[in-house]
């Protein structure tokens, strides 16, 4: 009852003018919607908590992936209206909130939302859907190296959590359509430049071999 009549108040806060109160009340809603079903329960609230990722300020586009990156680490089930189901507003459709702001305008948005996409499936690999983790790996290719190194970065952690500890004979059919790209991904960044040819070596032999290599060397 109480939140009834709260939450109208942190929608309006949504819109304010100053970026401050914006980002104040994106993280206040996501610390009520981590709880219960109020996600649910008060879908406008919620649309409106996502009507963030087009906002103006870089800065709220951040605070929305921080926020997207707690609601999911905390609550898998919300992992699909965040990363995979398309909503409306206005009449308009549009994409999942995270599938947004992995290809936002500004370079610092996309660079956090690859890492906290990548870091949460690090931690549970049910987290993030399949194909969005196949768009989240196009971002090796972004025009921005700050971007691409975090993509990189990742996929190569991925690997060395799911797949460099075994022997390929040992992994999931699960884990091998989810998982088992991403060496060739790193392989085929060698034509984009130099500085991903560099990054995406460098990562292949300090993450992604070095756990077979040590699992050899036991053996």
């Amino acid at each position: 009852r109480v939140l009834t009549q709260v939450l109208p108040a942190y929608m309006e806060d949504l819109t304010m003018e100053e970026p401050a109160s914006r980002i104040k009340a994106i993280k206040l809603l996501g610390a009520i919607f981590s709880v219960g079903t109020f996600s649910a329960d008060f879908s406008q609230v919620f649309t409106e908590f996502k009507r963030r990722t087009s906002d103006k300020d870089a800065d709220v586009r951040k605070a929305v992936v921080s926020v997207c990156h707690h609601l999911v680490a905390k609550r898998p089930e919300l992992a699909r209206s965040l990363m995979q189901d398309s909503w409306v507003v206005m009449g308009e459709s549009r994409e999942a909130p995270m599938c947004l702001l992995v290809v936002d305008a500004d370079e610092g948005v996309r660079s956090e939302a690859v890492k906290a996409v990548l870091d949460l499936c690090q931690h549970n690999s049910d987290a993030v859907p399949p194909a969005f983790l196949q768009h989240v790996a196009e971002r090796t290719m972004d025009k921005k190296a700050e971007v691409r190194h975090a993509a990189i970065q990742g996929l190569a952690n991925l690997w060395q959590t799911y797949c460099a500890p075994f022997d390929m004979s040992e992994l999931t059919k699960a884990q091998v359509e989810k998982f088992g790209w991403i060496p060739s991904k790193m392989v085929s960044l060698v034509n984009v430049s130099q500085d991903s040819k560099a990054f995406a070596i460098n990562c292949l032999e300090e993450t992604c071999l070095a756990a077979q290599a040590g699992r050899s060397s036991a053996e």
